[in-house]
């Protein structure tokens, strides 16, 4: 709907009614309706990122943090699916590299593999946030193989199900990003054997991490 707005006053008009709702979200002090705006921003980040982005907001993002380190799974779930979204912008990055990297390796070492999976590709996403610039890199040289091969056990694994499958080749997107990860990915028959698989569900969601 968005991206059908064929002119400025349109779109500004659509993020205030999304600013409005987000808003009545955050008033509420109930849990239920912080659960909603995050999965709702997620969704906006992930299919209208310039929508998306308009909501991130000052203290939205410390709010994602704080679910974040929640002991309630369902928290954790859709905070770290956000963090993951909302770290596209440089700011964003920043800002989650200052506040959520802790906490993102924390939830890697979740004995639940939902979350831990999510842990990484967010990992992973910030882990290839520098581009080529290693100055501008949040781990250490190495961190990148070793992220691809965390992912790798998942994706390998026909023990796994669809969903942590799924997150695996979409945290390998981010990371092949490095030469040296490419180069080991498409020398790997089983890892690139488990990707054609992953795609052949043709669920728009793994599209992006498979191709």
């Amino acid at each position: 709907l968005y991206e059908q707005m064929y002119d400025d006053r349109r779109r500004e008009a659509l993020i205030a009614e999304v600013g409005k709702f987000t808003q009545e979200k955050l008033m509420d002090p109930g849990m239920e309706s912080k659960v909603r705006i995050v999965v709702a921003i997620t969704t906006l980040l992930t299919n209208a990122p310039e929508l998306g982005n308009s909501q991130l907001k000052e203290g939205l993002l410390e709010m994602m943090l704080v679910m974040a380190r929640s002991d309630e799974y369902i928290q954790q779930l859709v905070a770290s699916e956000a963090i993951i979204a909302a770290a596209s912008k440089k700011k964003d990055v920043t800002a989650i590299v200052n506040q959520g990297l802790d906490i993102l390796k924390t939830l890697y070492k979740s004995t639940n593999d939902h979350i831990k999976v999510r842990a990484l590709v967010g990992l992973c996403k910030l882990g290839a946030s520098g581009g080529s610039d290693a100055a501008l890199r949040p781990f250490a040289d190495g961190s990148s193989t070793k992220l691809a091969e965390a992912c790798r056990r998942f994706l390998v694994n026909p023990e796994k199900d669809s969903d942590l499958r799924r997150w695996a080749a979409e945290g390998l997107s981010f990371l092949t990003l490095d030469a040296e990860v490419k180069e080991k990915l498409v020398e790997d028959e089983a890892a690139m054997r488990a990707l054609i698989e992953v795609g052949k569900t043709g669920a728009q969601n793994v599209m992006y991490g498979v191709l």
